[in-house]
């Protein structure tokens, strides 16, 4: 069985959100993107820091959640467990996913619609 980058998990869990009508927005945060100096230096100034969740969706019914992707295995940085303790103490839904399979069910589950 071929293993699957991070980078395809996401790509086709986004082309499977822009199908589903109850996904108002989603979009992902370029923070493990590869950049100049410069251009880290100015994102930084503007508020991207490191920890952040991957990917984030506005909901049909007003939810914000937000999923960190990793492959099978994948971990968590230190700054990532404390960006997703802080997203759990706001309760806003947030999910660790390791498969397209995982993130599409977590949206279901928000929703009450896990098939």
């Amino acid at each position: 069985m071929n293993k699957i980058n991070e980078f395809d998990i996401q790509k086709i869990f986004h082309a499977w959100c822009k199908k589903q009508p109850y996904i108002i927005e989603c979009w992902h945060v370029p923070n493990g993107m590869q950049a100049t100096p410069e251009a880290c230096r100015k994102m930084k100034l503007i508020g991207l820091h490191k920890g952040v969740c991957d990917y984030w969706l506005l909901l049909e019914n007003g939810i914000i959640a937000a999923i960190e992707f990793k492959t099978q295995n994948g971990s968590l940085s230190q700054q990532q467990e404390k960006f997703i303790e802080n997203l759990i103490k706001c309760n806003i839904p947030v999910c660790i996913a390791r498969s397209v399979y995982e993130a599409t069910q977590f949206v279901k589950k928000i929703l009450n619609r896990v098939s």
